[in-house]
């Protein structure tokens, strides 16, 4: 069976095209949506699917949350272990059913 698109298209210079505008005052902008819309209070638990290179997640762990972050690109999750390198766990799991998942807990 061939590897899945996303695997790999998550490294080429059309993710850069698409995605290079993204920053971390936009995630800081939606992540304050996001609270404002639920309600979250520091010591909140959040989880961030296909959490990338992390720009969310370290959002809302600068207000206060426990943040976990999934991503099927370990390349995503290397860039933002670097990028926030205090209180993390880093772990893989593998199911029968689904994609390799590389998780980190920020």
């Amino acid at each position: 069976m061939d590897k899945a698109w996303y695997k790999d298209w998550f490294g080429t210079p059309y993710y850069a095209m698409l995605y290079g505008n993204r920053d971390d005052a936009e995630a800081q902008e939606q992540v304050e949506g996001i609270i404002a819309l639920t309600g979250s209070r520091p010591g909140s638990r959040v989880l961030d699917m296909a959490c990338g290179r992390g720009r969310h997640a370290r959002c809302f762990l600068s207000k206060g949350m426990e943040v976990t972050g999934f991503d099927v690109n370990p390349t995503a999750i290397e860039v933002a272990v670097a990028l926030r390198r205090k209180r993390i766990s880093v772990s893989t799991t593998c199911e029968s059913t689904s994609p390799m998942l590389v998780s980190i807990l920020l």
